[in-house]
């Protein structure tokens, strides 16, 4: 019961965002529609996010979700926006400020290409294991697989520790109060690396975790490391993310490129599906098309409209 209170607060928090937002944007000359735009934005990437994963949208009924769905979001904030008050039309400078944007992976905390992760300015790399979803942070990199498995990629300073030294440090951080039975360090290179792996084993009421350390030194006084932990017996599942830890060649480096958005204006004969065919990305071409620029299947584009495409970063 104390779940479902925390999340009927967190969904009414969000309701009352929306209530606000519908309130201010009027008053700061501009439609209360433009919430309910944003918030559609928001759903169409978040389904275009769902068929690349192949996951279900609606795994978690939407009254159990930590936030409301978007959709019942979008529905209440319509009936918002149609008591609000009305604002004349603005000059549309949004569409103009988008050319050249940012697209998808930021080249500052690295690029995710299928189950790989490498970053261009650290000149490293590691390949997750089948079943993991990588989410990249500003510092680290999480990883969830099944049953309970996670991982956290980072690095750190060694400040003239010992390898073997660094990770037992990690180890301690990671337990924190929680009591762990540390085993033998196991120095190895890995990939031309020096390595060192470190395993623990911590009993909780939901039964043993092993939690396993693995640094690695690159050269100087950076070091790299995983933090990971699984149920008793399953850790050798993060065996192949471990061993795929690398240094990036000057011709993986070269390939890592950003992506940008380009604003281009429609010409006669162009279509969505003509199109979708000059986006740089490798699956999805239409449906991200039609997800970055507001459409619905089968639209039709006129000649004079501008439209967003994703390119290679210029």
């Amino acid at each position: 019961m104390g779940q479902l209170t925390v999340l009927s607060y967190s969904r009414n928090q969000e309701y009352e965002a929306d209530s606000l937002g519908v309130q201010y944007l009027p008053k700061a000359g501009y439609s209360a529609s433009g919430l309910t735009d944003t918030l559609r934005a928001i759903q169409r990437e978040d389904q275009l996010e769902t068929q690349q994963r192949g996951q279900g949208d609606r795994a978690v009924p939407g009254w159990l979700r930590t936030h409301p769905l978007t959709s019942d979001r979008i529905a209440r904030t319509v009936q918002l926006a149609a008591a609000a008050p009305t604002v004349p039309p603005q000059p549309d400078g949004f569409l103009a400020a988008t050319d050249g944007m940012l697209y998808g992976d930021d080249p500052d905390q690295g690029f995710v290409i299928g189950r790989t992760f490498a970053h261009k300015g650290l000149g490293i790399g590691f390949e997750t294991p089948p079943g993991f979803s990588p989410n990249k942070g500003a510092s680290a990199v999480t990883l969830s697989g099944p049953n309970g498995a996670r991982a956290l990629f980072s690095s750190g300073r060694l400040g003239g520790a010992r390898l073997e030294d660094y990770a037992a440090q990690l180890m301690r951080r990671a337990a924190g109060q929680t009591p762990v039975a540390v085993g033998q360090p196991q120095a190895s290179k890995i990939n031309g690396i020096d390595a060192v792996l470190l395993p623990g084993l911590v009993r909780t009421s939901s039964g043993d975790m092993e939690v396993v350390v693995v640094a690695y030194a690159t050269g100087g006084d950076t070091a790299y490391q995983f933090i990971a932990q699984a149920p008793a017996g399953t850790a050798r599942v993060f065996d192949p993310l471990f061993n795929s830890f690398h240094k990036l060649t000057p011709a993986d480096a070269a390939e890592l490129k950003s992506k940008r958005l380009e604003l281009i204006t429609v010409r006669p004969g162009d279509t969505v599906a003509s199109l979708s065919t000059k986006m740089a990305v490798d699956s999805y071409q239409q449906e991200t098309f039609l997800a970055i620029n507001a459409l619905d299947a089968g639209a039709v584009l006129k000649p004079g409209r501008r439209v967003k495409l994703v390119s290679w970063g210029r």
